[in-house]
């Protein structure tokens, strides 16, 4: 699908440099990403990125469904003879967390991510890349397309805004988007490289108000002002750089 999905020339060379430098059976998820990386993503706004991901179920002849929260579910049937198995559900978050360098000048709803390969790393030119979850919804979409693989039946859950509270997954309605066979859920969002996570502690959230009392400075007192800039970071799981 590459001609159909790029639109600039940029994302066809990277995804011609990762074709030489990845594992055959790579090919389609970084196809995926790159493509996804085109396509404005940043948390609280995924209109873009919806309209898109609806075009692409439908273009992969999956049965797709959206919610109010504008979740997505994609249904793909499983191979012939594997009809009555349990339904997997690979799962990602569509949003992405748009961070830039101050002296980049860049708008993360209009333009599309410029990919960089440093050595064995894919990297953004001063911004955020969009790896977390871009690149497990591209393997949830490779796994979808993929011909060759032998399966039950497969739906790729596709949540919104993670980064800023879980807020797609936390509103999803049981029955609305995934099937009743569907007993097995796959959350592709890991920080940990070929391990596989089987339980979590879960998170909560809590919005605290405490009142603030103003009163005057004793003049004796010295008024200093600190300002704390130009430092390096980003989101990058535990990889804080």
């Amino acid at each position: 699908y590459s001609s159909d999905l790029f639109k600039f020339e940029h994302s066809h060379k990277i995804f011609e440099e990762l074709k030489k430098i990845s594992p055959e059976n790579t090919h389609n998820m970084w196809q995926w990403f790159v493509a996804l990386s085109e396509v404005p993503h940043g948390s609280g706004k995924l209109d873009q990125a919806i309209e898109w991901y609806l075009k692409v179920g439908k273009m992969l002849n999956g049965e797709v469904k959206k919610d109010h929260l504008g979740n997505i579910s994609m249904k793909f049937p499983a191979s012939k003879g594997k009809e009555n198995e349990k339904g997997v559900v690979l799962q990602g978050h569509i949003d992405m967390v748009c961070t830039k360098t101050a002296d980049h000048v860049f708008n993360f709803e209009k333009d599309p991510i410029k990919m960089l390969i440093e050595g064995e790393w894919l990297t953004a030119d001063k911004t955020t890349l969009g790896g977390d979850d871009g690149i497990g919804v591209a393997a949830g979409l490779a796994v979808a397309e993929d011909k060759d693989l032998v399966h039950g039946p497969i739906e790729v859950l596709l949540t919104t805004d993670e980064e800023i509270g879980l807020i797609g997954a936390a509103g999803l309605k049981e029955g609305e988007l995934l099937s009743e066979n569907s007993k097995y859920l796959l959350n592709i969002d890991s920080e940990d490289w070929g391990e596989i996570c089987i339980s979590c502690a879960g998170a909560i959230m809590r919005k605290v108000n405490i009142p603030v009392v103003r009163e005057k400075i004793n003049k004796e007192l010295k008024v200093i002002e600190l300002k704390l800039k130009n430092f390096v970071g980003g989101h990058s799981g535990v990889e804080i750089p």
